[in-house]
């Protein structure tokens, strides 16, 4: 059962280092999705996304940011369901994005949660 579970967990972190975690803001506004687009410390992000020939903010993935490559297929194959209130990126990055969500006033910036669903 324990070597059961350490494969599913292995396959786990192997799924997460592919797509990267979905992390789920508790707030999303034209402010915030703004101050992601054009923050200078997500821009290895963006390079990154647009090197791959991926988009940012693809039709597909229900308005979820995606700052680590993401295609449909791979997108379709995970059985992901993102929303606007989504950003995908690996767990190494998130401190960047909270940095970005530091130029929000406190007031307007959402938290960031690993989201399970």
């Amino acid at each position: 059962e324990d070597l059961q579970r350490a494969i599913i967990l292995s396959k786990d972190e192997a799924v997460a280092a592919q797509v990267g975690v979905p992390w789920r803001l508790t707030k999303c506004s034209r402010a915030i999705m703004d101050t992601l687009l054009a923050s200078e410390v997500l821009l290895p992000c963006r390079e990154w996304v647009a090197a791959a020939g991926c988009e940012l903010q693809p039709d597909w993935a229900g308005g979820a940011l995606l700052f680590q490559p993401v295609t449909k297929e791979l997108y379709l194959e995970l059985g992901l369901q993102l929303t606007r209130y989504h950003v995908v990126m690996p767990v190494s990055h998130v401190g960047l994005l909270k940095t970005a969500l530091q130029a929000l006033p406190c007031s307007k910036r959402p938290q960031v949660r690993m989201d399970h669903r």
